[in-house]
């Protein structure tokens, strides 16, 4: 296994067992963790394997992400932005 390969293994590994990093208990892990995993695979800078996409779809179903959207959506429609 090169670097990369070994890296998006470790990945996989520290959301395989989810939901969560910590297993069922979402922390703030997740919210740093998640962010990043986040980030990268909308930019394309990281590969869309299943575990990825699905630990994301996971974030984004909690209830506190959607309200956090919305209230950016709030903020970004008042001052022109996207």
């Amino acid at each position: 296994w090169g670097t990369h390969e070994a890296m998006l293994a470790a990945i996989e590994h520290a959301i395989g067992a989810g939901p969560f990093l910590l297993g069922e208990r979402f922390t703030m892990a997740d919210v740093v963790f998640g962010g990043t995993v986040r980030w990268m695979l909308s930019f394309g800078m990281l590969e869309k394997r299943p575990a990825f996409v699905d630990y994301v779809a996971r974030l984004d179903a909690r209830p506190a992400w959607k309200r956090a959207v919305a209230k950016n959506a709030v903020v970004r429609a008042e001052h022109g932005i996207g």
